[in-house]
């Protein structure tokens, strides 16, 4: 599997990379989640980094293709007193479109999919709507991501503040 992402991941930069214009943006970013609905039983807070490729294709819309990794922290109260479980440790692969509402307002929707790393190593689909703001060098973005498998859902509401390299 991880053979498959990294060969997803690199044609992707690849192809991005052919399209090269003005327009194009790459940040690496802070992530910050809060988990919401029934997750926010499970797990306290998540925490990670990502790299954010950006390519415009047309004035107003961009293609963005995000990789990163996430820390989700687990509640003690799963497996009892004082007992805290290992952090479920994911790495989300998503792709979306950026479009722009007005001034350095965006907003974005990604799909994708988040692996497992530490845990159970499951795969999750991601659905990602949110809006994101552009400014000079920075982006902060806030949405929130689904990330569903046939046996549960992880819901978050997350922030990425970010810096283009």
């Amino acid at each position: 599997m991880k053979k498959y992402l990294l060969t997803t991941l690199l044609v992707a930069v690849v192809a991005l990379s052919c399209f090269a214009q003005e327009d194009n943006r790459t940040s690496v970013g802070v992530d910050a989640g809060f988990p919401v609905g029934s997750s926010a039983n499970d797990f306290s807070f998540a925490i990670g980094g990502s790299l954010k490729i950006e390519n415009a294709i047309s004035d107003n819309a961009l293609i963005t293709i995000s990789m990163g990794y996430t820390s989700l922290s687990t509640k003690s109260t799963l497996l009892g007193a004082n007992v805290k479980p290992p952090a479920s440790v994911y790495t989300p692969l998503k792709f979306g479109v950026k479009y722009k509402i007005a001034g350095p307002l965006f907003a974005e929707g990604q799909i994708g999919a988040a692996f497992e790393i530490r845990g159970q190593r499951a795969t999750r689909f991601i659905y990602s709507p949110g809006l994101v703001c552009n400014i000079d060098k920075f982006d902060v973005g806030l949405r929130y991501e689904n990330w569903n498998n046939t046996s549960s859902n992880i819901g978050q509401v997350a922030l990425r503040v970010g810096l283009a390299l």
